[in-house]
């Protein structure tokens, strides 16, 4: 295959070649050098056409990188020396192409994690991986040794290295930049280091001094899941490194233990001075692409001006970014918006709830008032696909969320029928019989994995059942 020139990504890539890694020379799109998304996620990689969105929303929305790194596409880790089908190759010059239209960087993944580093031929092999998309466009590279084995086991590996396995990470990696370099075109390489949070290792510090001071680092924070990322804690893995890292920030990631939740919350906890502290921030998105365009869009607000972001608004205007007029959306997404950023979810119903509640003992004109809000709030859940339909004009985003407006669904017909019988048992305390039912109604409501709302619906069910139990008073 024909190499294809992409003048205007070779020119973006020599422009982010002169900034230093002391980070002095800025984007001119936000603060940062390096910002976008990686689809580095545990579960089926994207269908192209999904790929092809993204890209055009990153440019969209001042986004500038693309990082193609799915755990379980086969050619990127577990049969990294396979070269690709030709078919697939073909797509990521499609993908190179689209990247370029849009102002956006794509950038190839590859995670050698059983790599022989004295062995030449897997070097080879390694670099014949990287040729094959350089002949399709592409000008941006990943090694990734994340979630891999920490210690050298070949015989000749440590003969060279003996337990340095951040001088062998940085020399494989010194030697793969040389041979792009060789071409003769701007390039561009990042790395994801074997330890990329919390506790600085002495593994940080040889990959630092090993490394080639023109390769970025990832990293995700204190954490693999970091509630905040300060900078004064990034500008220590900075010296560690001795250059500033990029940021690998899991969210809203939602594989291993979040597979069942969509993360459709506010972007937060990000110092506002990361500015001078990292190179650049990239969010790991989740199993859903169109649904994670949600976070991207506030990443774009977050990197355009980091010291005036305000959450909550970048919030909302996200909302109506990915699903435009929608106010089911915005239901549905405040039902689904806790996450280790933000525990905030399902705010009016636990208002409705309390409203109830309070007004329970005393019962009259108060307590009617917050039954029927609450119950009209559920009525809403139990209809909220239809709604979503009418309302939301992709429909590849409502396949997407369907699972979880199905479960909202059955949550807003269980608490309706749940209050209608918390109501009508109020006045006849102690009613056994209808509390048994109600609590049976708790029970179910946690039945299905899909998390919507938390447990609140659960809860409110469960104290209603108690209430009923008992005699006025």
């Amino acid at each position: 295959m024909g190499a294809r020139r992409r003048y205007g990504a070779w020119l973006a890539l020599a422009l982010a070649a002169s900034c230093g890694a002391d980070g002095s020379s800025a984007s001119s799109r936000n603060a940062f050098h390096v910002t976008g998304i990686i689809e580095g996620f545990y579960g089926p990689p994207y269908p192209h056409e999904d790929r092809l969105a993204l890209l055009e929303f990153l440019g969209r929305n001042g986004l500038d990188h693309y990082v193609y790194a799915p755990k379980t596409d086969p050619y990127h880790r577990a049969r990294w020396r396979d070269p690709y089908p030709e078919a697939d190759l073909a797509r990521f010059g499609e993908l190179a192409a689209a990247a370029e239209r849009a102002g956006v960087t794509f950038t190839f993944a590859v995670s050698p994690t059983d790599i022989v580093f004295t062995r030449d031929s897997d070097v080879e092999a390694l670099t014949a991986k990287l040729d094959a998309l350089w002949s399709e466009g592409v000008r941006s590279f990943t090694l990734s040794f994340d979630d891999t084995i920490p210690v050298l086991t070949d015989p000749g590996d440590l003969l060279h290295y003996g337990l340095d396995v951040g001088r062998a990470h940085g020399e494989l990696a010194n030697r793969v930049l040389a041979h792009l370099r060789s071409f003769g075109e701007p390039v561009e390489l990042f790395f994801t280091p074997m330890d990329y949070n919390g506790a600085i290792q002495p593994y940080s510090h040889r990959l630092g001094e090993t490394l080639d001071p023109g390769v970025p680092v990832f990293w995700t924070g204190s954490g693999v899941w970091s509630p905040t990322v300060d900078a004064s804690y990034m500008d220590q893995v900075a010296t560690a490194l001795r250059r500033q890292a990029l940021v690998w920030d899991n969210f809203p990631v939602n594989d291993g233990p979040f597979v069942n939740q969509l993360n459709l919350g506010r972007y937060r906890g990000r110092d506002p001075a990361l500015g001078d502290a990292v190179d650049g921030v990239l969010l790991n998105t989740m199993i859903q692409p169109r649904a994670s365009e949600v976070a991207v869009y506030q990443l774009g607000r977050y990197a355009a001006a980091p010291a005036t972001y305000d959450p909550e608004r970048a919030w909302s205007d996200a909302l109506r970014a990915v699903a435009p007029g929608s106010a089911a959306f915005r239901l549905f997404a405040n039902q689904s918006s806790a996450s280790f950023l933000d525990p905030t979810e399902s705010a009016e119903l636990e208002m409705d709830v309390d409203a109830l509640y309070d007004s329970f003992d005393a019962g009259g004109a108060a307590f009617q008032s917050a039954a029927t809000a609450l119950g009209d709030l559920l009525d809403r859940f139990a209809g909220i696909r239809a709604e979503l339909a009418s309302e939301v004009a992709d429909p590849r985003l409502l396949a997407e969320i369907d699972p979880w407006a199905l479960r909202l669904e059955s949550l807003g017909r269980i608490g309706r029928e749940g209050l209608d019988r918390i109501v009508a048992g109020r006045d006849s305390r102690p009613d056994r019989a209808q509390a048994v039912l109600v609590k049976a109604l708790a029970v179910e409501s946690a039945s299905d994995p899909h998390r919507m709302c938390g447990d609140a619906i659960a809860r409110f069910l469960s104290e209603g059942a108690d209430r009923l139990a008992l005699p006025p008073g």
